[in-house]
């Protein structure tokens, strides 16, 4: 479905290349991606909450036909999804050497303590 987004390469980890569903075409999201950006992406995936990664060498980089569907993403952080937040959709000056690479997390409520 369109906007709809996912960690390429994931593994089941939480962590991979980010990548967003547009014109029937997987592709990239250009970075620098700021915090509040990856807690919506990682929150419209399930995650309660991500952070940006380098990339690691055993997920192997976008091949070069790959679209580039976002850049310059900006979020408030209360946004459902990652295509509400600003962004620029014609990303002219990224190369996928600057994709998005993100590590996504649950909240650990096995660490809460109870008060009773």
């Amino acid at each position: 479905m369109e906007g709809d987004i996912r960690l390429r390469d994931d593994n089941g980890w939480g962590r991979g290349r980010l990548e967003v569903f547009r014109s029937g075409f997987w592709g990239t999201v250009c970075g620098p991606l700021e915090p509040s950006a990856a807690d919506v992406a990682c929150r419209q995936i399930g995650y309660d909450r991500g952070e940006t990664v380098e990339w690691d060498p055993m997920n192997p980089m976008a091949c070069e036909e790959q679209a580039i569907w976002m850049s310059g993403v900006m979020c408030y952080g209360y946004e459902a999804r990652l295509m509400e937040c600003r962004h620029a959709t014609h990303a002219q000056v990224c190369s996928h050497s600057g994709d998005v690479y993100l590590q996504c997390h649950h909240n650990d409520v096995s660490s809460s303590k109870s008060l009773l």
